[in-house]
């Protein structure tokens, strides 16, 4: 047995430099020192360790050995990262001592252990592992990226630090968790992902289903979405392959989005696609097979049901049965042709769709040139046959050294889309003749066909539709886009001072989108009346018999231009970093629009067909700029002490030349308390502890352009003039009074939080807690001036505000018990606004005023169950020209004037968008499986059941979700009428069973009694992966190869389960959420 002492010499031949006595790690820090012949070369976490065959053929090791001990076993492996790729360049060494080796190109190694030992796996930015040998001949280690290390580089605006040199609050997330969830959209799968977001998926439409997104909630009246930029750019969420991106950043104070400035006020989400990295070139591919089923649809009634319920609602009116045994009888006789029948209309609701993925990229390069280029197609089918969203994109990357100091960057990228939707009916909720309104209530006792011919099923036959039938024979409504997203970066490294550069930023962006909509009537039989076995042909309603087609085309430019300089260096103790730049951005759009009319054939739907004297056309255009100055300072003492000062000078074409520009600064502190020698002494565990604060001010140009000018519109032949009139065109006031004193809304934020990691990245918690004041709000006064003055006073002023309150949270675990592995990790959001001030009337009720309210609650009348007695009618208020019954809604008297009017509206319910967010995820890999499950919920919002209707200017009613037969015949959900008040049902969750409209007026105020608690819980996405192993891939020469299979939105817990709690309120019938199962594949090679 020997023990082994050792030294070595590095000896570099024809005399470059010689390094005697050199350790190979630093004891210290269990780093492993490697001597580079450039003294000046930067060191990158994951930049690829080559050793090339000229220096090994130059360097000789001298080992000179002393003490014996007893012979070694040799232990071989494989270091791989958590996606199976190769991890060279890996510090592999016995605890305790200074032998070791490195892991090779393709992540092998080769290492003298004896039994007892500890083998430790340290890379920057990875957790470091630490494998016993015991008898083990091969260790295969998975390193796991640490999302606490202190070198861990974060994307901010206009830039990247490190992570612990971050004084505002900034949350990030990397490809993996990105891909965790297989999804047609990028928003979909950051749903849960990342702390201070809001998020609401209101449908689940191809192409429309993307996921609205608060940061912290409502930042004004109008709750604006947050600046979304893909590579320092503009653009949507859409627009990027989700396999495309290396990291999703979301900058949440003033800290983080002060160098936006005007448009930094809702928050800031940065996407940063990928770029090609140093190495030989590696294709990956991923691909996946998706089907789709509705998460929650409410159960109708069967026609059976209908008949049965509505003659028992007619016997409770008073009213006699409609409806005789043998027609009850005919709808289950199994005689298709009999004109009554027991039909499922809801069934196309319910049909399983599939999706389609696949994306291919391959990345390499050398020092000169590295790119990363891809190419990707979605194929996502509907519910209704026929109805296909489809997308093709594509990028390339590509970044180059020409000479020395020199870096060029030039970003392509670019996607088609196609939206093809058949039929001519909308699938929007609300909507008149809305296809999934048709589905949900058509008359289910009435046949969809008879002989083969289609029936109408909805309502009566001046109102004939069917939607099945209809979306094949009624036209069809298509879109298609174009997207080329382009940019280029130089960036000059100047040698004479260290850390100084200067860069030139232009980017091209060019939409083009071209919509079609071609409509028209067809034959469908319809019952001759209500309930009759009698059908005569109509001409499908609300379409027009002669064909009507709609043809749009709109043209969007966005040119971006942005000089910069820069400088980072340190001192000693001392880091030093500026940045300064001024940014330009201009938009220029065109649209054209026609139309026609009686078209002879619908088998060419193209304009030219059309009657040439029903023709229309029309033609906009707008431009429209924004300029900044830029510029923020750091100041770092000892990796402990941070200071940041940054703003921007903004100014936009929104706004009058007086107030044009705007400043909007911020200042921040933080303290990293685990470098000071008392915290370290005193919580030895702890890795990492910084606290932060924040303040600034922020904007949003939530403005139409030129407000601050007097405008016309054109009308043609809109007014009469003369002794002998006739329509003449003339210009009308369009902004009759100029408000040139308009500005951005201000907001004014502040944020203290803390970063703690501890037990070696085991545990760590990111906690945020902010407040932010809104002013300057847009606020609409237009409806408190007199008629009288014809318009000539000021439509909107700045002079609303309200307040922001709240909390986010991340709190992350992850350990290794011999070879499994796992992790969990929980998000919290919690915002709460106040308006505090707003124009309102001035003699506005005290319990009316919206004052201390929230954005988007819901006013109406406090409720007080249903009446069961008339002696309760007898003594009750009520509304005016109103008789309750038994089993109606009764109201509370709010100031107790012995009558219900509007005087006792109140606030009734919260808003739909919920306060609160939080999720729980849990990841784990054992032996090539790999197995992920998120928990994903939201709390503190309402659903309304019904309500104002948008798509009808306010205008408050109950819906088929309400009242049994809305219009007097749709069909109801079977809950509905199970649950209403009858005599032996007293106890009753809806009102009384009833045909007539007799209640209707009482019933359909609207009112807290219609309100759901909002609040849900998802098993969002569940998701097992097996990855073959490596021995067996390298024998086909693949890298990596993993299969698995994934789930959304799995399973729901929430208070109302008759439809989805993120739905709209006020539900008429929508495209409803989607619950999907995935397979798919990723490959390496």
């Amino acid at each position: 047995m020997y023990n082994y002492d050792y030294f070595c010499v590095w000896h570099i031949w024809r005399g470059l430099f010689t390094v005697k006595d050199a350790p190979l790690l630093d004891t210290k820090t269990n780093r492993l020192i490697i001597y580079q012949m450039n003294s000046n070369a930067k060191s990158n976490s994951r930049k690829t360790f080559v050793v090339g065959k000229k220096l090994l053929s130059s360097l000789v090791l001298l080992c000179v050995f002393a003490v014996g001990s007893f012979a070694q076993n040799v232990i071989t492996g494989r270091v791989t990262d958590e996606s199976g790729a190769p991890m060279p360049g890996v510090s592999i060494y016995i605890k305790g001592t200074t032998r070791g080796v490195v892991s090779e190109l393709d992540g092998s190694y080769s290492i003298s252990v004896s039994k007892s030992d500890i083998i430790v796996y340290s890379s920057m930015s990875y957790i470091t592992e630490e494998v016993k040998v015991g008898n083990q001949k091969v260790i295969d280690v998975v390193l796991r990226e640490d999302d606490n290390a202190l070198d861990e580089v974060v994307v901010v605006g206009y830039g990247a630090q490190k992570k612990a040199h971050l004084t505002g609050s900034v949350a990030a997330v990397g490809q993996e968790e990105i891909l965790k969830t297989t999804s047609s959209n990028v928003s979909q799968a950051l749903v849960g992902k990342l702390p201070g977001i809001v998020s609401q998926q209101s449908v689940g439409q191809p192409g429309s289903d993307d996921v609205t997104m608060l940061v912290r909630g409502y930042s004004s009246y109008q709750g604006t979405s947050p600046l979304v930029l893909v590579d320092g750019v503009k653009r949507t969420m859409r627009s990027v392959d989700a396999h495309d991106i290396a990291s999703i950043s979301v900058l949440k104070d003033a800290a983080a989005c002060a160098v936006y400035g005007m448009d930094g006020g809702s928050g800031v989400i940065l996407i940063t696609t990928k770029s090609g990295t140093e190495g030989k070139a590696t294709i990956n591919y991923s691909g996946s097979m998706t089907l789709s089923h509705a998460t929650a649809l409410p159960k109708m009634m069967t026609g059976t049901q209908y008949m049965e319920y509505y003659n028992l609602g007619r016997v409770l009116d008073g009213n006699e049965p409609y409806f005789t045994q043998e027609q009850i009888d005919m709808t289950s006789n199994g005689d298709p042709n009999d004109g009554l029948e027991n039909t499922d209309w809801t069934a196309p609701l319910y049909r399983t769709t599939t999706m389609q993925q696949h994306s291919v990229s391959v990345n390499g390069g050398n020092k000169k040139v590295r790119y990363f280029i891809s190419g990707g197609y979605l194929s996502q089918n509907g519910i209704i046959e026929g109805h296909n969203y489809s997308k093709t994109s594509f990028r390339s990357n590509v970044e180059a050294t020409p000479i020395e100091n020199m870096k060029i960057a030039l970003n392509l990228g670019g996607w088609v889309s196609d939206n093809y939707i058949p039929g001519g009916y909308s699938y929007e909720n609300q909507k008149s003749y809305s296809i999934f309104h048709q589905m949900l209530y058509s008359l289910p006792f009435v046949p969809q066909e008879i002989n083969g011919q289609p029936v109408s099923g909805y309502r009566t036959k001046n109102t004939a539709a069917n939607p099945l039938y209809g979306s094949a024979h009624s036209g069809f409504q298509e879109t298609k886009t174009v997207k080329v997203e382009t940019s280029a970066r130089a960036e000059y490294s100047f040698p004479f001072l260290k850390g100084l550069k200067a860069s030139m930023f232009f980017s091209w962006d060019w939409r083009n989108q071209n919509g079609k909509t071609f409509s028209y009537s067809y034959k469908v039989l319809a019952p001759d009346s209500f309930g009759s076995t009698s059908y005569s042909w109509q001409d499908a309603a609300n379409l027009l018999k002669d064909k009507n087609m709609y043809k749009g085309e709109t043209m969007v430019q966005q040119v971006v231009i942005r000089p910069q300089i820069s400088y980072n260096n340190t001192f000693g103790k001392h880091s030093v970093g500026a940045l300064f730049l001024y940014e330009q951005t201009q938009d220029q759009s065109e649209s054209f629009t026609g139309s026609r009319r009686t078209f002879a054939f619908a088998d060419l739907p193209y304009l030219n067909f059309g009657d040439s004297g029903t023709a229309q056309n029309s033609e906009s255009f707008g431009h429209g700029a924004q300029a900044g100055y830029v510029g923020r300072l750091n100041y770092i003492y000892d990796d402990k002490y941070l200071v940041e000062f940054s703003g921007r000078y903004d100014g936009s074409y929104l706004f009058h030349k007086d107030h044009r520009w705007g400043f909007f600064p911020s200042a921040s502190l933080g303290w990293v308390m685990s470098k000071e020698k008392f915290f370290a002494d005193a919580f030895p565990q702890v890795d990492m502890f910084k606290i932060r604060g924040s303040i600034g001010e922020l904007g949003s140009k939530n403005v139409s352009a030129y407000q601050y000018r007097k405008s016309y519109s054109w009308s043609a032949n809109s007014v009469a003039f003369g002794t002998t009139p006739t329509a003449q065109n003339t210009l009308y006031n369009a902004v009759s009074y100029p408000f040139e004193e308009l500005t951005w809304e201000r907001m004014r934020s502040s944020n203290v939080g803390f970063d703690f990691s501890a037990w070696k990245g085991k545990l760590s918690v990111e906690a945020d807690f902010f407040y932010k004041y809104t002013y300057n709000i847009l606020n609409s006064i237009g409806s408190i001036f007199p008629p009288s003055l014809g318009g000539h006073y000021p439509s909107q002023e700045n002079s609303g505000s309200f307040d922001n309150t709240g909390v986010d949270l991340i709190v992350r675990h992850r350990n290794r018990i011999n070879k499994f592995n796992y992790g969990l990790t929980g998000t919290f959001t919690y915002a709460h606004n106040r308006i505090l001030s707003k124009k309102q009337s001035d003699n506005i009720l005290p319990w009316q005023s919206v004052l201390g309210s929230s954005v988007g609650a819901i006013w109406g009348y406090k409720s007080d169950g249903l009446y069961q007695s008339q002696e309760e009618i007898d003594n009750a208020p009520k509304p005016a020209n109103v008789t309750p019954r038994l089993g109606d809604i009764k109201y509370v008297d709010i100031n107790g004037d012995g009558q219900i009017n509007s005087e006792d509206m109140v606030r009734i319910a919260r808003s739909t968008m919920p306060e609160m967010m939080f999720s729980f995820q849990f990841d784990a890999d054992y032996a090539g499986f790999d197995f992920s499950l998120q928990f994903q919920g939201a709390a503190l919002c309402d659903k309304m059941l019904m309500g104002a209707w948008s798509n009808l200017n306010g205008v408050t009613d109950l819906t088929p979700l309400t009242v049994p037969w809305y219009g007097n015949y749709d069909n109801a959900p079977l809950y509905l009428v199970e649950g209403s008040w009858r005599p032996d049902n007293t106890d009753a969750q809806f009102p009384r069973l009833s045909v007539d409209k007799a209640s209707y007026r009482n019933n359909g105020l609207q009112s807290d009694f219609w309100k759901r608690d909002g609040a849900y819980l998802r098993l969002k996405n569940a998701t097992l992966g097996y990855t073959l192993p490596a021995k067996l891939l390298n024998k086909i020469k693949v890298d990596r190869l993993r299969i698995y299979v994934t789930g959304t939105n799995l399973l729901t817990f929430t208070d109302f389960k008759y439809i989805d709690p993120e739905s709209q309120n006020v539900i008429t019938g929508y495209y409803p959420q989607q619950r999907t199962f995935s397979f798919g594949v990723n490959l390496s090679f």
